[in-house]
C-alpha cells in the first residue's frame, strides 16, 4: 500500500493519509513490484527495497517510468473514505528531490544511545571511510555499555543499504 504523506508543491489538495490505489491506470501493487525489481539488495532482502521506496519513491518512479506532465491517480480519500480520481501536475525532479531530502536527511554517523540497561547502537554504514573514528567509536561505545551495566543491545541498521562482498566490517572491529 502507498499513502500520501507530503505534497511537494503540486497543489492537488489530496488529504494527507489518503491511500494511492493507482497511478496512470497501473494498480499501486503493480507499481511497487515493478519499482522493487529495479532496486538492488542483498540476497532476498525485501525490507531494504521497501525502506528505499518509503524514502525515495519519487526517485525510483522517475527512473522506471516515462516522464509525464501530470499523473492520473485513483485515491481513497483519508477524510471521506471515498474512492476518487485526481489529476496531479508533475513537479520538476530537482524540486521534489530537494524537498524530500529535507524530510529524510541521510547521516552516515555512528551513534550510541543509553537508556538504563538498554543501549541502541546506530550503524548506518559499515564504510570506514565515512566514519574516520570508526574503531575509536566502537571501542568507546562498548566501554560505555560495559561500564553502564547494559544488559540489552539493539543494533539499528535501518539506514544501511546493504553492502558489497569486499566490505568486511567484522575485521574492522575485531
Amino acid at each position: 500500500k502507498a499513502y500520501v504523506d507530503a505534497d511537494y508543491g503540486s497543489g492537488s489538495g489530496i488529504p494527507l493519509g489518503s491511500e494511492v490505489l493507482a497511478i496512470n491506470r497501473e494498480a499501486m501493487a503493480a507499481v511497487v513490484e515493478r519499482l522493487k525489481a529495479g532496486i538492488s539488495s542483498d540476497a532476498l532482502n525485501q525490507s531494504h527495497k521497501v525502506f528505499m521506496l518509503n524514502r525515495l519513491f519519487y526517485q525510483y518512479y522517475y527512473y522506471f517510468s516515462a516522464e509525464a506532465a501530470r499523473f492520473d491517480l485513483v485515491i481513497k480519500n483519508a477524510n471521506t473514505g471515498a474512492e476518487e480520481q485526481v489529476q496531479v501536475n508533475a513537479r520538476p525532479y530537482n524540486q521534489v528531490r530537494s524537498a524530500a531530502q529535507g524530510r529524510f536527511p541521510q547521516s552516515s554517523r555512528l551513534a550510541l544511545a543509553l537508556d538504563g540497561d538498554l543501549a541502541v547502537l546506530t550503524v548506518p554504514t559499515f564504510v570506514v571511510a565515512e566514519n574516520p573514528d570508526y574503531r575509536a567509536f566502537f571501542e568507546d561505545a562498548f566501554r560505555r555499555m560495559n561500564a553502564g551495566g547494559v544488559k540489552g543491545l539493539i543494533i539499528d541498521i535501518r539506514g544501511n543499504g546493504g553492502g558489497v562482498r569486499l566490505a568486511r566490517a567484522p575485521e574492522t572491529i575485531r
